[in-house]
């Protein structure tokens, strides 16, 4: 019978032990992760400047960096892949989603009843072919902080539950 070892030393708080498979796998991963956020990096980075010639390639990252910490939004780029020039587009804001209805003349009884509470109000048609409800919104922000300050009031009245929504600016707005 072999007699017990004496433990010298601070006992470690943590001890993880891993076979040889358990600690490739574990690699792997990690691996896979670095890999996965480089690519995603570099197609993001090409995005953002891919419109810009190299020499202003570095101011215009800056701007936008600075834009988006100060809270501001970045307007849509003017040409697309290959120097094409894309339509001018309304800008995305951002609505407060009170209500969607599945039959059209109720989202646009409610779109009715909230403008006759004087809020500015519209619905959308489904986006999809597989999508059945129409969402009726509420306002128009730039930003989402000032959609959260309608929103808490909504909530803290009569209404309940709302939900922010970035609305794409080109979509149609109805009742017109």
């Amino acid at each position: 019978m072999a007699g017990r070892r004496k433990r010298t030393g601070k006992k470690a708080f943590v001890r993880v032990e891993l076979s040889g498979a358990g600690l490739v796998a574990v690699l792997t991963v990690v691996f896979c992760v670095f890999v996965w956020m480089f690519i995603f990096g570099v197609w993001t980075g090409q995005a953002l400047l891919e419109d810009a010639p190299p020499a202003e390639r570095g101011a215009k990252l800056a701007g936008r960096a600075a834009a988006l910490l100060s809270g501001e939004r970045s307007r849509p780029p003017t040409a697309g892949r290959g120097g094409k020039r894309l339509p001018p587009a309304e800008e995305s804001f951002f609505a407060i989603q009170v209500a969607a209805f599945k039959n059209e003349d109720l989202a646009r009884k409610e779109v009715e009843r909230w403008r006759a509470r004087g809020y500015d109000s519209f619905y959308l048609r489904p986006d999809s072919p597989g999508a059945t409800f129409h969402p009726v919104f509420v306002g128009r922000f730039a930003t989402m902080a000032k959609a959260n300050i309608l929103a808490s009031k909504l909530e803290a009245g009569e209404h309940g539950k709302v939900f922010i929504t970035l609305v794409d600016g080109g979509r149609e707005r109805l009742p017109r």
